[in-house]
């Protein structure tokens, strides 16, 4: 854009020093204009994303609760533009592509962190608040430091692009690692600190009101429908052998689908180059036509920490649970049941977040991706994963 105002401003000067009256100066095409409409876009959807997750957090843990998540937003966004100022990043469409891209991840972290404060709060105990805060946040560390490692080495990669791809895919390389490194220093330090400060009059109130049930244990009360969804589903899936050979079964023969669709281009009659690639697709690029292409590839590897995340949190519940005393089918639900909600939360972010992007000619097939592949990874983390743990429990102790 200043590039554009710049030509524009000397064309002016050589309009009456070098250019003849009679000749006329005609501007065809102002990719500035072009340049500056889509960053004004890209900024629109930038807001639009933090609303969307700052109503999604509003929905399922309060207004403090999504307050303090949404002011870890803009912190997280200006460290990140610091680096890039410092090391001469322009903020130019990549850029902000990079920065949204980062927003449905970066958030990860402070939802786990703040929902497992939340659900601290309200356990019954003698443990005062502050006590509360760091058992909480300690309590998610080991899985949250492995996943936001998996995601930055997924990224990294992409900063050895060459050729004239090279300085295009760049500001994705620093600006999602140096976002995801960012968030979990503020995960671990600024929200605990915040919701130290901003929940003390909640916390007195939820704690003194009653002794009562942790939410986690009032599963016959209305206002808890996700965890009463939960176990509606889960319980009958592990209780009866019949019912989770169907489910695996559905599983398998999903899975098997997806596998299979790459030889699919080659038989039939338009060739290779139809919608679908030669890689094989996901079922949102399959349902939304779309081709299958690079950025999407980066989607599937981002995908990977998220995944590894939920479910190393959820097998470290479950072990939790066993630890003090309860029977593995008790451990394997419960823990499903306490972890559904960050799960969904997080899930619900991310997709929030990347839906501003899924019209983008680029980028588009990298926003269907965290977009489909986080719901099918939601249900497979909150019901594969704890069968497939008490299924071979149940082989060994045999």
């Amino acid at each position: 854009m200043t590039v554009a105002d710049e030509v524009l401003s000397r064309l002016k000067e050589l309009k009456h020093s070098a250019i003849p009256d009679n000749v006329n100066v005609s501007i065809t095409r102002n990719y500035g204009r072009k340049a500056d409409e889509a960053v004004n876009t890209l900024i629109e959807h930038l807001g639009i994303a933090v609303v969307s997750v700052a109503i999604i957090l509003f929905l399922f843990l309060g207004w403090r609760e999504a307050s303090i998540v949404t002011f870890t937003v803009p912190l997280v966004l200006a460290v990140v533009l610091g680096v890039d100022w410092v090391i001469g990043q322009t903020i130019n469409r990549i850029t902000l592509f990079a920065l949204i891209l980062s927003l449905g991840l970066l958030v990860d972290d402070a939802i786990v962190v703040i929902e497992n404060i939340h659900r601290h709060l309200h356990e019954r105990g003698k443990l005062r608040f502050s006590e509360r805060i760091i058992q909480a946040t300690s309590e998610i560390g080991r899985p949250t430091n492995i996943a936001t490692i998996a995601v930055i080495l997924a990224f990294i990669p992409m900063a050895f692009v060459t050729g004239m791809m090279g300085p295009f895919m760049r500001p994705i390389p620093i600006n999602a690692p140096t976002a995801m490194i960012v968030s979990l220093a503020t995960a671990y330090i600024v929200v605990p600190w915040i919701a130290w400060r901003w929940l003390r009059g909640k916390a007195a109130r939820v704690i003194a009101a009653a002794r009562s049930p942790a939410l986690e244990e009032r599963g016959t009360e209305a206002g808890d429908w996700l965890r009463r969804l939960y176990l509606k589903l889960m319980r009958p899936l592990i209780s009866s052998r019949r019912k989770r050979y169907i489910f695996g079964s559905v599983i398998v023969f999903l899975l098997l689908a997806a596998m299979i669709q790459p030889l699919w281009q080659y038989m039939r009659p338009s060739g290779t180059n139809g919608p679908l690639s030669t890689f094989g697709v996901f079922p949102g690029h399959w349902l939304l036509g779309q081709p299958f292409t690079a950025t999407s590839m980066i989607g599937v590897i981002a995908l990977a920490g998220i995944v590894v995340r939920n479910s190393l949190l959820l097998i470290d519940f479950i072990l939790d649970y066993r630890r003090r005393g309860h029977p593995l089918r008790d451990a394997v639900i419960e823990a499903g049941a306490v972890r559904a909600r960050p799960i969904l939360l997080t899930a619900l972010a991310i997709v929030s977040a990347s839906f501003v992007m899924v019209s983008d000619p680029v980028f588009g097939g990298l926003a269907i991706s965290l977009i489909f592949g986080t719901i099918a990874s939601t249900v497979l983390t909150l019901f594969v994963i704890p069968l497939l743990y008490f299924a071979w429990q149940r082989r060994v102790n045999a």
